[in-house]
């Protein structure tokens, strides 16, 4: 037996683990209405747009022509819509170093990017400007609901690394589809829930089908807009492309508002909730305790827990600003038995501000 076939044969063994099935998950997990409302929901109603310009932060977008359409609301807010058309993406770097960052990246010193298909994730006031500007038509959101599709296929799908001689995926593939997979529909309830004001504390994540770059993502959030990094900047540009010597952070700054106040620092707190941790027991079940302050609790609201994480049986923690309620595949709150254990967001949730 070769050296080689002997080497690929140990990493076979060894990724067994890695690439073992899921198991299957129960018919119940996922259930709480307004989630599903965002994960699985159909697109409703069609809207005309024409020269629209919505301005987010560095990033501009203009609606030349075309419609759009939204998933219905949750709470009373629509947080989902898709625009099909003619538009335009241009952001222009605010500083000498993204500036030349983006020059490095892609040759030139901005953005200028035509695109066909925009999907868009917003706890803002997207919505309310988009509809002032806009007419209601009766047209099937045949074409909207292909481009919602194909967004979520990819940013849903995990990508298991590649074994050699295959190529390994990009840095950018392998932290946004296999180490940390947003759930961006989450994200946003769990801002909902928590009351964040749409004309402040908010997000707004667009997805571009360009012209000349195929998956082109403006993310700002005012929480971070990558966590996975650990990253305080609240806007970013990525090009998602693994084949292309161009993939990867195109911007990453802190908000425009946040440097002209001379408040942008790098140890800016983005913590959703400071003061409640998960801590590992010797048990299969929940705990929440706060003996403990953890500087990454995204996950505690937006994400899924690993059902076979050890730990003691949930009880309310002590008297504190915020509480949680967990869901589990039996449909009730408390202790999680199976693989299906998942911490959604709900009313009684309160982000800590710090």
């Amino acid at each position: 037996m070769s050296l080689r076939a002997s080497i690929i044969g140990v990493l076979l063994l060894l990724g067994a683990p890695l690439f073992a099935a899921s198991p299957p998950r129960s018919a119940l997990s996922n259930s709480n209405p307004d989630y599903k409302t965002l994960r699985t929901g159909e697109l409703r109603h069609v809207y005309l747009v024409a020269n629209l310009t919505v301005n987010r932060d560095a990033g501009v977008f203009t609606f030349r022509s075309g419609s759009f359409s939204f998933l219905p609301p949750v709470q009373s807010r629509v947080t989902t819509g898709v625009f099909i058309g003619d538009g335009n993406f241009h952001l222009d770097p605010g500083s000498a170093a993204s500036t030349l960052r983006l020059k490095r990246m892609t040759g030139t010193e901005a953005v200028d990017e035509d695109f066909s298909a925009l999907v868009v994730f917003f706890s803002d006031i997207t919505y309310d400007e988009i509809r002032q500007h806009s007419e209601l038509v009766d047209e099937s959101p045949e074409k909207h609901e292909e481009a919602l599709r194909r967004v979520r296929d990819v940013i849903r799908g995990r990508r298991l690394p590649r074994l050699p001689p295959s190529p390994p995926r990009s840095e950018l593939e392998n932290l946004l589809n296999y180490v940390d997979i947003p759930n961006y529909d989450a994200e946003v309830l769990a801002e909902v829930y928590n009351g964040m004001d749409p004309a402040r504390s908010c997000s707004f994540r667009a997805f571009l089908h360009g012209k000349r770059h195929a998956d082109l993502r403006f993310l700002f959030n005012s929480r971070g807009a990558l966590p996975v990094f650990a990253a305080t900047e609240e806007v970013a540009l990525l090009n998602f492309n693994p084949v292309s010597n161009s993939d990867g952070v195109w911007y990453l700054e802190h908000a425009r508002g946040e440097h002209q106040s001379e408040r942008a620092a790098p140890k800016e707190d983005k913590r959703l909730l400071g003061r409640f941790a998960i801590v590992p027991h010797a048990c299969t079940r929940f705990r929440r305790t706060r003996r403990q302050d953890v500087s990454h609790l995204r996950g505690a609201i937006a994400g899924k827990l690993d059902g076979r994480m050890p730990c003691e049986p949930d009880r309310p923690a002590a008297a504190g600003p915020a509480e949680f309620q967990s869901r589990h595949s039996d449909g009730q709150t408390g202790c999680p038995h199976d693989q299906d254990a998942e911490l959604m967001p709900f009313a009684s949730v309160r982000a800590v501000s710090r």
